[in-house]
């Protein structure tokens, strides 16, 4: 029998695991379609099919009373409630369901990104170093991909451009379900915490036909897996790092019979209070604190279908930098809330997946901390959808989706909207030849409130040899109108346009032993750009004004080479991005034309060190290039990371800018110079 603490069930605690590693590689010419009844995740990278890291993470769940609107927005008691049920129930269930129960090796939620993007460039973020070091997803993808990330100052908002695309341009998938906001159509990297999720994945291209609105320049995709390999497993994590920053996370998994249970908590604060570079003084105001709870659990219904439910709560307080001292203090909190529930059925030849969703974001904004006068706003979205995949032939497998989402946003400057869609779309990937691979996206929306395009994607791939393949692509992508495009109260404009992007990409992958090397040129033209510009009153308005022409090339490599018990793995990726306004022929602001990316890894038995750095090129601030461009900078950053291998415990240090380098990613808000963090680990 299962006994689980009182004390669990009072705080609604859940569990979680960090498992192990495991990576499979394999030329790709030798790759037969993967059966989509099959759970795990591979994806194609530089040339190499890999199977994802499994590991595990996750749990907790508190509710804080906050206000939006007048209305009270969450009810910690009704939550708490809610998790203790649920407790219950998983308790009810494990104690009469100790049987022995055949589960696969790995479970993962995100299948268009398993199935449908091996003729695209999917990069996994999954080296344990950086992420240690790094609590917030803006500063991985910042030094380990090739996204321009932009930060209003260390620890405040952040977005990105990629491949010369807007901030709202990339969409961020969370276990297969879209996050960008309704509102502003854009993700904050800086509330994201990489310690959530098991797998942190970039996919490079347009991918509107399966995940929707906003997925243009490409999509980033935050995954939480079950690894079925280990019973239990528990971690605690403290790390401290300069300017009085404490980050600290605790992760258990429980596996008994039938159920999973796996959860994480996680706390990062930071007094912020860096020195500004060639300035007689420090980042003011730029105090935050974040919590996060996340918690999913499997039920293992037979032999062939399971239940999923991944829950997540995020929760940031943060002070915005001041500009100048003289400058009122502002302050922002912010709330984002997921809960997906899944059922799922394989047999044969034929899987169904049924996901209900709810997600809800809350944000308040004080525009002078010293009065009791602010601004809050929420967002709900509630959704279902089917899937249905056929595998026809060993060569030929179907995926249809029919999905359904409802959406309601009210708050300041923008009353009581909603928003009705109904999607259907269609996925098929087909290898008539062993050397081969086709794939083929379709998608329909019928949307309330704006006329959506038809969008299609088509990709194909052909190995010349055992080491060579080349792969070629198309697609239609396009960005829906946000809320506060259409709705802003006097300023919104109902007769937008959505956003609609052609993409073109040919690529070449090399993989030889330890060699693995991708060159890929893009182009991609973007219609109907929404932008805010003044009118005759000097009110800036939304409209649908500008065309964009990108095109671009990026070179990715890696190799590694082993002698004794040292291991040294090289890695670097550059990127040209041209990003055009076709109506004045000027660049993009803050795109920049050139990034490069370098990593030199050392292992030798427990010890690992990592060297990472990166160049960016300078980028404008004005759209008509008027002055204010950034210059351009190149930042270096050192891990290490010990496993005693007599005591369960992992210490890591890690030293960020270490050329003391001045440098801005976003005018008038510069970062810091070097920092240092060191972090202990103890896995129980």
């Amino acid at each position: 029998m299962l006994s689980l603490p009182r004390s669990w069930l009072h705080s609604a605690f859940g569990c979680a695991l960090k498992g192990n590693m495991v990576k499979i590689h394999s030329c790709t010419r030798n790759c037969k379609l993967t059966s989509f009844l099959s759970v795990l995740h591979t994806t194609v990278t530089n040339g190499k099919v890999r199977q994802k890291d499994a590991s595990q993470e996750t749990c907790h769940f508190i509710i804080k009373n906050e206000k939006s609107s007048g209305i009270k927005t969450c009810e910690f008691m009704k939550y708490k409630a809610l998790l203790a049920c649920l407790y219950l129930l998983a308790y009810a269930h494990v104690s009469c369901a100790q049987e022995a129960v055949a589960l696969q090796e790995v479970v993962l939620t995100d299948t268009a990104l398993r199935d449908f993007s091996n003729t695209h460039v999917v990069s996994s973020l999954a080296d344990s170093l950086p992420r240690f070091a790094n609590p917030f997803l803006a500063q991985i993808l910042s030094a380990n991909s090739l996204l321009y990330v932009k930060e209003n100052g260390a620890g405040m908002v952040a977005s990105v451009a990629f491949r010369g695309t807007t901030a709202a341009q990339t969409a961020v998938i969370w276990n297969g379900i879209p996050i960008n906001s309704v509102l502003l159509g854009q993700v904050d990297f800086n509330t994201i915490q990489t310690a959530n999720y098991q797998d942190i994945s970039v996919r490079s291209g347009g991918g509107s036909t399966f995940y929707g609105s906003g997925a243009i320049g490409g999509s980033v995709h935050l995954e939480n897996n079950f690894d079925l390999s280990k019973s239990s497993a528990h971690q605690i994590r403290y790390a401290y790092g300069s300017y009085n920053n404490h980050n600290a996370f605790a992760e258990s998994r429980i596996r008994r019979g039938r159920w999973i249970l796996a959860g994480s908590f996680f706390l990062n604060d930071a007094e912020n209070d860096y020195e500004f570079p060639n300035r007689r003084r420090r980042n003011s105001n730029g105090d935050y604190q974040v919590y996060s709870l996340n918690f999913r659990a499997l039920r293992k219904l037979t032999e062939h279908s399971e239940l999923r439910f991944f829950n997540e709560y995020v929760q940031q307080y943060r002070n915005f930098s001041l500009v100048f001292p003289t400058d009122v203090k502002t302050a922002y909190t912010d709330l984002n809330y997921r809960h997906s529930a899944e059922f799922v059925n394989r047999r044969n030849r034929v899987e169904h997946l049924i996901r209900l969703g709810f997600l809800r974001e809350v944000y308040q904004y004080d525009s002078n901390r010293s009065l009791p006068d602010y601004q809050s706003a929420y967002a709900a979205t509630a959704l279902a959808r089917y899937e249905f995949k056929y595998q026809l032939t060993k060569k030929l497998r179907f995926t249809t989706i029919a999905d359904a989402q409802r959406i309601f946003a009210n708050g300041a400057d923008i009353n009581r909207q909603q928003r009705t869609t109904f999607t259907t779309a269609l996925g098929a990937a087909w290898q008539p030849y062993k050397s081969d691979l086709i794939e083929l996206g379709l998608r329909k929306e019928q949307v309330s409130d704006f006329e959506s395009p038809f969008l299609f994607s088509l990709g194909y791939k052909h190995a010349f040899a055992e080491e060579l393949a080349v792969r070629m692509g198309v697609s239609r992508n396009f960005r829906a109108p946000t809320f506060n495009d259409l709705y802003w109260n006097t300023l919104g404009n109902p007769n937008l346009r959505a956003e609609n992007a052609w993409q073109y990409e040919l690529g070449l992958q090399f993989a030889k032993k330890d060699w693995n090397l991708s060159l890929t040129a893009f182009q991609n033209q973007v219609n109907d750009m929404i932008r805010w510009v003044p009118g005759a009153s000097g009110q800036f308005r939304p409209e649908n004004t500008d065309e964009v022409d990108i095109t671009g090339i990026e070179l990715q490599g890696d190799y590694h080479f082993k002698f004794g018990n040292n291991l040294i793995s090289l890695s670097s990726s550059y990127a040209y991005t041209k990003s055009i306004n076709t109506k004045t022929d000027l660049q993009l602001v803050y795109v920049p034309e050139h990034k490069a990316v370098f990593n030199l890894k050392y292992s030798y038995k427990s010890l690992e060190i990592l060297y990472n750095q990166q160049w960016v090129s300078a980028v404008e601030t004005r759209s008509d290039h008027s002055g204010g461009a950034l210059d351009a900078f190149s930042t270096a950053s050192l891990y290490l990371n010990y496993n005693f291998s007599n005591f369960p415990m992992i210490v890591s240090f890690a030293a960020q800018n270490l050329y003391n380098t001045a440098f801005q990613t976003v005018l008038n808000r510069p970062m810091p110079l070097r920092t240092y963090q060191i972090n202990l680990t103890l896995n129980l």
